[in-house]
């Protein structure tokens, strides 16, 4: 798998951030940043197919 979309994203994420990166050999990866709830997964040639964001912080008042 061809990885330099997951590092790209990987880059854009602060140092702050711990996030989780499961690589499946010949199936793909996904990137998953449990602060933001954000899972982004790639094929195995490393192009992006979903990018998922759920919002955990609401607003109240």
């Amino acid at each position: 798998m061809d990885i330099s979309a997951l590092m790209r994203d990987l880059r854009k994420i602060g140092p702050q951030v711990r996030v989780s990166v499961n690589i499946k050999r010949g199936q793909g990866a996904e990137l998953i940043i449990p602060v933001l709830r954000r899972t982004i997964k790639y094929d195995a040639t490393g192009r992006k197919v979903s990018d998922t964001i759920t919002n955990l912080v609401t607003k109240t008042g």
